[in-house]
């Protein structure tokens, strides 16, 4: 909550609306990975839970990236925006967000 203040897409600000997700997922981080905040996304639930499976991920600049499994999906339906994109990115998200799309973000039906 301190260094988002908010969802990092929409910037709801109430605490229990949002879910504090890893962008590198526990299981696969460091310990001092687990730990750093900048490993970290406050996210709306269904921005969460897409992200979590891999069927969204963001680029560089913190656009929207939406897997080609779910582009026949209406986002109204999944509850998502096209065109959406993260508040803020720095260096060392861009580190975490590189893994979750080489390593989680799926590319094909």
């Amino acid at each position: 909550l301190d260094m988002w203040k908010g969802c990092a897409i929409t910037g709801v600000k109430r605490p229990e609306l949002v879910r504090a997700s890893h962008i590198k997922p526990w299981r696969m981080s460091s310990n001092v990975e687990r730990l750093d905040p900048d490993n970290g996304l406050l996210l709306l639930p269904q921005y969460d839970h897409l992200f979590d499976a891999g069927y969204i991920s963001f680029d560089d600049k913190g656009r929207l990236l939406e897997s080609p499994a779910i582009q026949n999906i209406p986002p109204a339906v999944l509850g998502f925006e096209r065109g959406v994109h993260l508040r803020k990115v720095n260096d060392r998200h861009r580190k975490f967000l590189e893994f979750h799309r080489d390593k989680l973000f799926l590319r094909s039906a």
